[in-house]
């Protein structure tokens, strides 16, 4: 029972650190585009995909960990 919660847990996990990236990234993406029509920089706003990649791995970290536990509580059953 507890692998089967911690499975569920690791993949709501994974999908609102999905959401928390877009929603990241958009925002950063469209004040960098403002900056730059401003001239408050130099930077091009593609930059801004870069914050992307912390985000990538905790929710690869997060999805590995879901499909463990996935498999331990699916052994355990049988």
């Amino acid at each position: 029972m507890k692998n089967r919660v911690a499975c569920i847990m690791s993949f709501v996990t994974a999908i609102l650190l999905f959401g928390a990236m877009c929603a990241t990234v958009g925002f950063c993406y469209a004040r960098a585009i403002c900056a730059m029509e401003h001239h408050f920089t130099s930077a091009p706003p593609e930059v801004v995909f870069l914050m992307a990649i912390p985000f990538v791995f905790g929710i690869s970290i997060f999805a590995v960990l879901g499909i463990f536990f996935y498999r331990k509580a699916k052994r355990a059953s049988l």
